[in-house]
């Protein structure tokens, strides 16, 4: 759909939402995504670099209890917060 002016009236509406958005807390949402970004660079190197000579050690280790405990946790909150930046 197009208007007078030739724009896509969708662009136009979505290019508003964005304006308003930014007086209500844009800039603290830029730190807290900025702050998840490195926190999962963090835990990708950790993970990456994190070896046990054998499987067995794997399964008392505690950094690995703990990554694979909170992970669903993880995944679940980030779909929340997809899903509210959504709507």
């Amino acid at each position: 759909m197009l208007n007078e002016d030739g724009e896509v009236q969708q662009l136009a509406s979505f290019t508003a939402h964005l304006r308003a958005q930014r007086g209500s807390g844009y800039a603290f949402r830029l730190v807290v995504v900025g702050v998840c970004l490195v926190l999962l660079s963090l835990l990708a190197v950790a993970q990456v670099t994190h070896l046990h000579p054998n499987q067995s050690d794997a399964d008392h280790c505690q950094l690995c209890i703990v990554m694979h405990t909170l992970t669903p946790a993880a995944v679940l909150a980030a779909t929340i917060v997809l899903v509210q930046l959504r709507t």
